[in-house]
């Protein structure tokens, strides 16, 4: 639920003060223009997004975090708003969608060179974003057989009668 906060809070919320600042402060082109810029920084963004997937495409020689599909709809929707950026004549549409369209070829041409690609290399990762996790069962004993069997001098010495924060002694189980 708080990550629904935080997504309505930036993308509302940013967008709102944007709108509210750029109708109270600004008038006619100026407001337009500021806007555009506005955009396209968040376009860019946007568009620069992908870096971190390229960078482990390449790292681990393996497509398998990078789809396709992703990429080549990210290219026809960057060349779509080129073009009409073109043919409006508007720049602030046009500019940032060039990058766009640059990176997505990017993204198929690295998906093109290791579509098959190193797969022994990418078993290997996904085995290293797992932990390992192992449990020493001396030290999961209960307290008794600490009592009976020390691990270590170092231990501290335990008690035959053992005391709980309420005061009363218990007294210890050697049935255990």
């Amino acid at each position: 639920m708080n990550t629904a906060k935080l997504m309505l809070l930036f993308n509302i919320g940013s967008f709102g003060v944007t709108m509210v600042l750029t109708i109270l402060l600004l008038k006619g082109q100026h407001r337009v223009n500021t806007v555009g810029w506005i955009c396209a920084a968040f376009s860019l963004v946007v568009f620069a997004a992908p870096f971190s997937i390229m960078r482990r495409v390449i790292k681990t020689q393996s497509v398998e975090f990078m789809p396709i599909t992703m990429s080549f709809l990210h290219t026809l929707c960057a060349t779509t708003w080129f073009f009409y950026g073109l043919f409006v004549k508007d720049m602030l549409i046009a500019i940032p969608n060039i990058l766009g369209l640059l990176l997505g070829i990017t993204q198929m041409i690295l998906y093109l060179i290791y579509k098959d690609g190193n797969k022994e290399m990418a078993e290997t990762n996904k085995g290293n974003n797992q932990q390992e996790v192992t449990l020493d069962m001396e030290r999961l004993t209960p307290i008794q057989s600490a009592k009976l069997y020390p691990t270590s001098q170092h231990q501290a010495r335990v008690t035959e009668i053992d005391i709980f924060p309420n005061g009363k002694p218990i007294e210890p189980n050697n049935n255990v």
